[in-house]
């Protein structure tokens, strides 16, 4: 396990469990940005950074519901016995193998979901276009956390999707979105007729997030879990 420490501050201790490394990464920027803006850059808090073998989940995805769950809470086990108290993970498809039964014994771990649910429900959105990976899109990780009936969340067509899923997992594995991102974006506003809002389920989404947000309000995953963060860490 790596381990960042920051500044000592009064204010709960963080700790984030990062499974991807650019999403990971991104999500450290966002927390620290976050903290700067609502703390000021001499009270920004205390963060503990643990980053997995991503190699290691990639390579068990097809045994994930076996085989990650117990991975995770190791890592979220060391967490904790670093002093963390508000944890996040900036990663998706690792929530769909937790149960809830695993959940409820972590009540310091911020379910990704949760600060979009939130958002989708202040904004009084009804149809959200949910980007991400085929596993993800496939999977309730969105929808088990939404209480209202009324919020729908829209897929792409099996095209456009093919084409955000291999987006994100040439960034994932090679660490280049290649030269597609405006021919992916481009794609996915042709289908966003009678949407409210798009979702970045994929916290390596945050690359299509100025060419969509020109023209709907984008609710970056990764961004959300960030702020809800540094709300949880100072409440």
């Amino acid at each position: 396990m790596n381990l960042f420490s920051g500044l000592q501050r009064a204010m709960k201790k963080i700790g984030i469990l990062g499974i991807t490394p650019a999403g990971t990464v991104k999500h450290f920027e966002y927390v620290l940005q976050i903290a700067k803006d609502k703390l000021g850059q001499q009270n920004l808090p205390d963060i503990l950074l643990s980053l997995e073998n991503f190699e290691v989940y990639y390579k068990s995805q097809q045994n994930r519901a076996e085989i990650w769950p117990g991975l995770f809470l190791t890592s979220l086990k060391a967490l904790r016995e670093q002093g963390a108290e508000v944890i996040s993970c900036p990663a998706n498809s690792i929530f769909e193998t937790l149960s809830p039964e695993v959940l409820s014994t972590a009540p310091e771990l911020i379910h990704i979901a949760d600060p979009v649910i939130k958002t989708i429900t202040q904004n009084n959105y009804r149809q959200v276009l949910l980007l991400g990976t085929n596993f993800t899109v496939n999977s309730n990780i969105f929808l088990s956390r939404a209480k209202s009936e009324e919020i729908q969340f829209v897929t792409l067509s099996t095209n456009c999707q093919s084409k955000v899923h291999d987006l994100i997992v040439n960034f994932l594995i090679f660490g280049d979105p290649g030269d597609k991102l405006t021919e992916v974006a481009d794609a996915i506003l042709k289908e966003t007729a009678h949407i409210d809002a798009i979702i970045l389920g994929c916290t390596e989404l945050f690359m299509l997030e100025d060419r969509l947000s020109e023209h709907l309000p984008v609710l970056d995953s990764n961004f959300l879990l960030a702020g809800e963060c540094i709300a949880r860490a100072t409440s």
